[in-house]
């Protein structure tokens, strides 16, 4: 069972990573609902998948909610102010949800080159290399610039104090997308093979 190719079935905003292009999807949006009902997920973890990958707008609102009640809860531990709370929530889900492709591969990860054939020859051939600008991931962050405007922060103000707790959010995010992927891997494993 491959991964990747999970990810490539699941949505029709899911690219096959494993370079082969896009193509009909063959695990539509309902039945990663469906999934994600069964067994015993936390609801955030719920509202990660139908987030990200059922295309549940819903889904994303709520998970900003919780995203926010969780870093309201943070700043009250830490001392920190609350000013940017609705702002930061509101960025972590966007990166989880919309990842931005890479402009230089299009969000293939891969880039074909001309590449020498020998060290110091003249003669090139065209190769199929892992883009150096995302290094294969076929996604890059946004902009520190474009991050502080989605917030709702100066950028100044945001490299530096926000921006590090924005990535401590976006890593939990991330973790909670882990346990919806090995989650739908156990319910589509044949599928997805």
């Amino acid at each position: 069972m491959n991964p990747v190719r999970l990810l490539g079935k699941m949505t029709a905003k899911g690219v096959r990573l494993d370079g082969g292009g896009g193509g009909p999807v063959l695990i539509p949006a309902s039945d990663v609902a469906a999934a994600l009902g069964m067994g015993s997920l936390p609801r955030q973890v719920v509202l990660v998948g139908l987030a990200k990958y059922a295309d549940d707008n819903q889904s994303q609102l709520a998970l900003r909610d919780w995203v926010m009640a969780r870093f309201r809860r943070r700043c009250v531990e830490r001392g920190w102010k609350q000013n940017y709370v609705d702002g930061l929530a509101l960025l972590v889900v966007y990166e989880l949800v919309n990842p931005t492709r890479c402009p230089h591969c299009l969000g293939r990860g891969k880039r074909w080159l001309e590449v020498p054939v020998e060290r110091g020859s003249d003669e090139r051939v065209r190769r199929w290399t892992d883009c150096g600008r995302c290094k294969g991931g076929g996604v890059v962050r946004l902009s520190e610039r474009d991050r502080a405007a989605i917030a709702g922060i100066t950028k100044s103000r945001f490299n530096e104090t926000w921006a590090q707790r924005a990535d401590e959010l976006f890593a939990e995010l991330v973790s909670l997308e882990d346990r919806v992927l090995r989650h739908l891997w156990r319910q589509f494993g044949e599928e997805a093979a």
